[in-house]
C-alpha cells in the first residue's frame, strides 16, 4: 500500500505572518479598549454612567459588525481584500482617536498650568470639547467597523492558507496516479488503496487546521496580556494620546505585515456557479417561513438536470437550485448549535464585572480588583499547549470522547462548575469579615472558567469553519462572534432588571442553573448532529467514479 506523502508544515511564512498580525491587531483592539472608560470620564468629562453605556454600545458595535464583513467576503470582495479595506479603515480610525486624545490632553495641561493642583487628565464637563469629541467618535465608529470587519476574516483566510494548500497537494497526487489506476491490472484494489491514502490525508488536513486555530487563539490572548500590561503603564506616565499612540503604531504593523505577503496567499477561486450569497439567504428566509424544502433526488438526477441546466417537469432543482437549497439547510442546520452559545458568553464575560466587583470585597493584598483579569489570558497561553499536546490525547487514550461537539460540551460543564465555586466564594465573603478572604480565593474560578473557554471557544471557532458551506466561512464566523453580543446584551438586560434585586451568591447559582439547562439542551441537539459534507465534493467523485467505470449509474437511483 502506498504511504501517504508527508504533509508539508503549517508553520510557513504566510501562516506566521497571518498569526503575527491576528496578534498585532489584539494588541491594538484590547489597548485602547483597556483605557476607554477612563478617557470618556477623565478626557471628555462624560458621567460615570454615560461612559459605561458608551463602553458597551463600542464593544457591541464591535461584535455587531463582522456580520458586515463577512457578508462583503462571501459576495463579492473576497477575505483578502476585506481584510485589507477594513483594516485600513481601523487604522485611520485609531488615527482619529489618537488626534483626539491628544487634543485633550492640550487642553487639560493648559489648565494644569492656571491652577497647578488641577489633574492635567482630567477634564471638566464645562470645558469646549466638541472638536475632541467629534475626532473620538468619528474614530470609534471606524474601529468599530475595521475591527469586527476582518474579526470572521482573518481566522477563515489564515485556516484557508492550510486547506488550500494541501487541497493542491491532493489533486496533484489524484492527476499523477490517474493514469497508473486505469491502466492496473488490479484496478479495484488499487482504488481502496487510494482512497485509504486520501483519508489518511484529509484527517492530517484537519489535524493541521485545529492546530492553527489553537495557535490563533494563543495569539489572540498573547495580543490581551501585553496590552493590558503596557497600556496603562504608558496612560499613567503619558497621558491618553501617547496610551492611543501605541495602538495605533500596532495596528500600522498589523497592516504592513499582512501586505509583506500579499504575492504569497493563496485565494479561494469565486466558482461563478455558485449563486449570490443574497440568494442563499433569502433562500434560508423563505425555508424558515414556509417550512417547506425540496425533496430528496437521487445524485444521477441531479447531475443529469445540472447537466442540461434546466428544471425537470415534476419540480426537480436544477444545478443552481440545488446549490443554493443545501447551502441554506446547512446555515439553518448549524443555527440550533449556533443558538446555544450566547449563554456561555453571559457568564463568561462577568469577569470583567461582577467578579471585579467580588474582588473589591477581598483582601487584595496590594493589587488593584480588575488586575486578576491579567490571569486568564496568561493561563490560555500556558494551557493552550498542554491541552494539545497532553489533555486531548490523553482523554482519546482513556476513551473520552473529543470531537468538537463533546468538547464543547465539557466546556459548558466546566462553565456550571466554575459559577458554582463563584456562588460558594461569595457566601463566604459575606459570612465573613469585610476584606478577609484573600484574593487568591478567586484563582479557581477563574481558573475552572479558562478551561471551559477552552474546550468551548477553541472548539468553536474550529467547528464553525468547518461546518459551514465554503463560500460562506467568513459568515458563519461572523454568526459565532455574533452570539457574544447577544450574551452580552441578555446579561445586561438581566443584571438591569431581574437580577438587580437578587445578591450576588443568588444571582450566581441562578446562572450556575440557567448553564446547566443549555449544557443539557446542547447535548440533546449535539446527539442529533449530522457533520456537513458538501455536495460539490460528492458529485466530482461520482463524477470520477463514472469516469473510471467503477460506479454504475443503475446505483446512484
Amino acid at each position: 500500500m502506498t504511504a501517504p506523502s508527508e504533509s508539508p508544515s503549517i508553520w510557513n511564512r504566510v501562516v506566521i505572518a497571518i498569526l503575527v498580525t491576528e496578534t498585532a491587531e489584539r494588541m491594538a483592539y484590547f489597548g485602547f479598549r483597556a483605557i476607554l472608560v477612563l478617557y470618556f470620564h477623565n478626557g471628555l468629562g462624560l458621567s460615570e454612567s454615560l461612559s459605561v453605556s458608551l463602553f458597551g454600545g463600542v464593544s457591541c458595535g464591535a461584535y455587531f459588525s463582522p456580520l458586515v464583513g463577512a457578508l462583503l467576503a462571501d459576495s463579492s470582495w473576497g477575505r483578502y481584500h476585506t481584510i485589507l479595506t477594513f483594516s485600513t479603515l481601523y487604522t485611520i480610525g485609531l488615527c482619529f482617536l489618537t488626534l483626539g486624545a491628544y487634543q485633550v490632553s492640550s487642553v487639560g495641561r493648559s489648565r494644569n498650568q492656571e491652577d497647578p493642583n488641577t489633574n492635567p487628565e482630567h477634564v471638566e464637563a464645562t470645558d469646549n470639547l466638541l472638536y475632541e469629541k467629534v475626532a473620538t467618535f468619528l474614530g470609534l465608529f471606524l474601529v468599530c467597523l475595521g475591527t469586527g470587519g476582518i474579526k470572521p476574516c482573518v481566522s477563515a483566510f489564515g485556516a484557508d492558507q492550510i486547506a488550500l494548500g494541501e487541497s493542491n497537494e491532493r489533486r496533484k497526487r489524484n492527476d499523477t496516479h490517474s493514469d497508473h489506476r486505469k491502466n492496473s491490472d488490479d484496478f479495484e484494489e488499487s482504488m481502496e488503496q487510494e482512497q485509504h491514502v486520501e483519508e489518511l490525508q484529509l484527517q492530517s488536513a484537519q489535524e493541521d487546521i485545529s492546530r492553527f486555530f489553537n495557535s490563533f487563539y494563543f495569539c489572540i490572548n498573547l495580543g490581551a496580556l501585553s496590552s493590558f500590561a503596557i497600556i496603562p503603564i504608558i496612560r499613567s506616565n503619558f497621558g491618553f494620546g501617547a496610551a492611543f499612540l501605541v495602538p495605533t503604531i500596532f495596528m500600522s504593523t498589523a497592516l504592513l505585515v499582512f501586505l509583506s505577503q500579499r504575492r504569497q496567499y493563496k485565494h479561494r477561486i469565486h466558482n461563478l456557479s455558485q449563486p449570490p450569497l443574497s440568494r442563499v439567504l433569502r433562500h434560508c428566509v423563505s425555508l424558515l417561513w414556509s417550512r417547506r424544502g425540496y425533496r430528496q433526488v437521487p445524485i444521477s438526477a441531479r447531475k443529469e438536470n445540472g447537466r442540461r441546466g434546466e428544471e425537470s417537469q415534476d419540480g426537480i432543482m436544477t444545478s443552481i437550485d440545488l446549490v443554493i437549497h443545501e447551502d441554506a439547510q446547512q446555515v439553518l442546520h448549524l443555527m440550533p448549535v449556533m443558538l446555544l452559545f450566547p449563554v456561555f458568553w453571559m457568564l463568561y464575560d462577568q469577569q470583567g464585572s461582577v467578579w471585579t466587583l467580588q474582588a473589591t470585597r477581598l483582601n487584595l493584598h496590594g493589587l488593584q480588583p480588575e488586575q486578576l483579569q491579567f490571569l486568564n489570558p496568561l493561563q490560555i497561553m500556558i494551557f493552550i499547549p498542554l491541552f494539545d499536546q497532553i489533555v486531548y490525547p490523553l482523554m482519546d487514550h482513556c476513551g473520552f470522547d473529543i470531537k468538537p461537539l463533546r468538547r464543547m460540551e465539557y466546556g459548558m460543564g466546566f462553565a456550571v462548575l466554575s459559577f458554582l465555586t463563584s456562588a460558594l466564594l461569595e457566601h463566604f465573603i459575606q459570612t465573613r469579615p469585610t476584606n478577609s478572604v484573600s484574593l487568591g480565593w478567586q484563582i479557581p474560578q477563574i481558573t475552572i472558567l479558562t478551561v471551559s473557554e477552552i474546550f468551548l471557544n477553541i472548539t468553536g471557532l474550529e467547528f464553525a469553519y468547518s461546518q459551514a458551506p465554503g463560500n460562506m466561512q467568513a459568515l458563519i464566523l461572523a454568526l459565532y462572534l455574533f452570539m457574544t453580543a447577544i450574551g452580552d446584551g441578555l446579561a445586561a438586560f438581566l443584571f438591569a432588571t431581574f437580577f438587580s434585586h437578587l445578591s450576588t451568591a443568588v444571582t450566581m447559582i441562578i446562572c450556575a442553573i440557567c448553564m446547566t439547562a443549555n449544557t443539557l439542551l446542547f447535548r440533546f441537539v449535539a446527539r442529533r448532529w449530522k457533520p456537513y459534507q458538501d455536495h460539490r465534493v460528492i458529485l466530482e467523485e461520482v463524477d470520477e467514479g463514472l469516469q473510471l467505470g467503477i460506479v454504475n449509474p443503475k446505483d446512484m437511483s
